[in-house]
Formats: structure tokens, C-alpha cells, sequence
């Protein structure tokens, strides 16, 4: 059987990982194809408050690429803080 981008997950501390509204926003902003500029952009924020965040998501999320993220993202391993 060939290996998946979700093999390569990391495997989460616990089921889900929640990230702050705004952390999510901009990941879901990334997991629907959007660049850094253009999230800024939509939400009136500098590519480096972006890229500030983008640092935070991954650390959260143990992942190491935005790529990553996102798998995590649409495999349903992340919520949104107080859902």
C-alpha cells in the first residue's frame, strides 16, 4: 500500500488541537488554497502578522510545514478555542 500525506501526520497529543479564532481563520484561509498575502489581505492584516501566526499554528499543531497543517486541518484535528 503507498504511503499517504496522512501517514505523515504527526500523531497528536490528544484528538484534537484547538487554535485561537483568528489561528483558525487564517489556516482555513491556507487550506483553501490562499497565500499569505492574500489572507492579510482578506483580513486587513500585514503578511508579517501573518506569517507571526503561521509560526504559532505550526508550533500548536507539532507540524512543520503549512502543508502539514492543513492535512490536519481537513482531517478534522483541529478546532476552533471554545467550540
Amino acid at each position: 500500500m503507498p504511503l499517504t500525506e496522512m501517514d505523515l501526520l504527526p500523531i497528536p497529543s490528544k484528538e484534537t488541537t484547538a487554535l485561537t479564532p483568528r489561528q483558525f481563520q487564517i489556516l482555513d484561509g491556507f487550506a483553501k488554497g490562499h497565500t499569505t498575502e492574500g489572507v492579510a489581505n482578506a483580513l486587513g492584516l500585514s503578511t508579517e502578522t501573518i506569517r507571526t501566526h503561521v509560526k504559532r499554528i505550526l508550533a500548536k499543531l507539532d507540524a512543520t510545514t503549512r502543508a502539514q497543517a492543513c492535512a490536519m486541518f481537513g482531517a478534522g484535528l483541529v478546532e476552533r478555542e471554545g467550540d
